[in-house]
């Protein structure tokens, strides 16, 4: 092996250590960016999942909600055709 041979394989050694440091820094921005996407997914308090059950207990609070409101007014519909068709005979 010449000194022409050592210095080209020094020069792509030295090349292939910039792209590994290269994928490094890559790596380490892909891990902060996968943290802040982890957190809003499972985040105790803002994350998606935190969002997706409250959102399932307002609607089981807004369902009895609704069911307690329609038969209140069935009852008071009722209450008055009953009360119209006594009178009326």
């Amino acid at each position: 092996m010449d000194r022409e041979d050592f210095n080209l394989i020094t020069g792509q050694l030295n090349i292939l250590e910039l792209k590994i440091e290269e994928i490094k820094n890559t790596q380490t921005e892909m891990n902060t960016s996968l943290s802040k996407i982890r957190e809003a997914v499972y985040g105790p308090d803002q994350g998606i999942y935190a969002r997706i059950r409250d959102l399932e207990i307002w609607k089981t609070s807004n369902s009895r909600m609704n069911w307690l409101i329609i038969t209140g007014m069935v009852g008071i519909v009722s209450f008055l055709a009953q009360n119209f068709i006594s009178k009326a005979f």
